[in-house]
This record gives C-alpha cells, structure tokens and sequence, in this order.
C-alpha cells in the first residue's frame, strides 16, 4: 500500500543550487528521500562572484550589527536574495499556491520532522498565513510564541535555507520588494515583508554548513566560549541555542510572574490595612 503524500499540499518543491551534481545536492536528495518528500526540483543559478556571505568587507564591527545584518550585504548576499525573489516569481506567475523553497545545504532532521509534520500540515491547511520557517532561529529575540502544535511566531528570525510560502505570501513578498527594493540579506528581508512569520517549533531543518556570518560571529565572542562553540556542529548549536533561551525565557515569565503576585500581594494587605483605619 502507497504512504500517503504528507507533503501533498505544497504544489511545487524548489532547491537553489549552482551545481546539480554536487554532493549537496546528492546529501539533500537523500535527506528528503528519508522525509518522503520525493518532488524536488532544481533552480540551478550562476555561481556568485563571491565565494562567501561575509558582507562587503572582511571586518564586523560587533555582534549587533551582524544580529542587525546591517553593512554586511555583499555580492553573495545579494545574489541570493535575487534567486529567492525569482523563485517567488516564477512560481506565482506559474499559478503554485503554496511551495518550498530550499537551500542545497538544508538537512531536516528525521526524528523532529516525523513528529511534527503532520501538526504542522495540518495547522497550515486550516489558518491563513504567508512564511512558514522549518529552520528559524530566534536570534537575537529568542521568544517563540505557540500558536498551534509545533507552530509559533517569531520576531525577526535568522535564516532562510527551508521555508514554505503560500500564494498570498509570495504576492506579498513581490508587492512589498517593488516598494521596498533596498538589497538585504535574505532572511533580514523576509522579517520586513511579513510581520506575522511562523516557524516549526522546535526547528526540524537545519543546515549541513555553517553560515558565513555566524562563523563570523564566532570571532566576536570569548575565546573559551569560541572553542565550545567551534565543536558543535551548527545544528548542534541550533538545538542547544533553542532550547537553552526557551528554558531561560520560561524562567524569567516565573519569576517576574511570581514578582508580581508578591507585589500585589503586599499592595492588597496595605489597602486593607488602609481601608480599616477608616
């Protein structure tokens, strides 16, 4: 008997690559294989005249203004903002309603992915949305808000190597580019364009290589707190960061929860010792 297609309500499956016969390609073809999602195709694009996305510059002035994506949109980030926005168009003008778009380095991870695809499909299929990220990072804003199972909102996320947009998305995303045609760097766009974004929750697609600016990044942060860093693998360092900040974020809802009830409570006993002055 035929496994259904949990995939199914996603017309068209996209992966941005420069070569077809890489072993990326070869690496995500087997990865998505494992996930059943079997009808991938390719965008094959030129190679970029710069090797990396490390901005215009080799220098970062500090960890805000990478967080921020700000002076750091050089020729890579540029071209790939161009293929994303192209794949958005193409499969608009082709009548696609909902798509996925991935980068050649994506990687969902088996185990998350199984339990919480058909959640997500199912959320999907039921509510208006326009982005939906299977890998966003809540950085520098880690506060994954649930609106449904394994579905939040996050503010203005990091990366954009798997996410899935529906065709009011990819008009939104089009409309918003002509009025807004400033170059960034992809993901930064995105968090501009849509103001609700959704997410996995937790993220089930990671990335096979490290980004450019997040290795970057790297450089900026203490030396032992880099060499902890530099043996994780970045999907290592996704599940670790997420869990870490959504442990951290419940902590300080307790107690500033906890603060309050204690505030009202000694605001309450002066009132009533007020009150029974009278």
């Amino acid at each position: 008997m035929e496994e259904p297609d949990q995939w199914s309500m996603f017309d068209r499956i996209v992966c941005i690559t420069v070569d077809p016969e890489s072993t990326r390609v070869r690496a995500l073809r087997q990865n998505l294989a494992r996930v059943r999602m079997h009808r991938m195709e390719l965008f094959v694009v030129a190679r970029s005249t710069q090797v990396e996305n490390v901005g215009p510059d080799e220098s970062i002035v500090n960890l805000s203004t990478i967080c921020k994506h700000i002076d750091t949109v050089g020729p890579f980030a540029l071209d790939l903002m161009g293929h994303h926005l192209r794949i958005a168009r193409q499969m608009y003008d082709s009548g696609a309603q909902n798509i996925i778009v991935l980068e050649d380095d994506a990687c969902f991870d088996l185990v998350t992915t199984a339990r919480q695809l058909p959640d997500i499909t199912d959320w999907l299929s039921s509510h208006d949305w326009d982005i939906f990220n299977f890998g966003a990072i809540g950085f520098p804003y880690p506060f994954f808000v649930p609106v449904g199972k394994h579905v939040a909102i996050v503010k203005e996320p990091l990366l954009a190597h798997s996410y899935a947009l529906s065709r009011a998305g990819m008009k939104k995303l089009l409309r918003f580019h002509e009025k807004t045609p400033t170059p960034h760097h992809i993901d930064k766009f995105f968090t501009l364009a849509f103001p609700r974004y959704h997410a996995a929750n937790p993220p089930c697609c990671f990335q096979t290589t490290r980004p450019a600016l997040f290795r970057q990044a790297l450089l900026l942060v203490p030396a032992r707190m880099r060499h902890l860093l530099k043996k994780q693998t970045f999907k290592q360092f996704c599940v670790s960061y997420y869990y870490t900040t959504q442990i951290s974020t419940a902590c300080i809802i307790i107690l500033a929860t906890s603060l309050i009830f204690v505030l009202l409570k000694r605001t309450t006993r002066r009132l009533v010792t007020y009150a029974r002055g009278f």
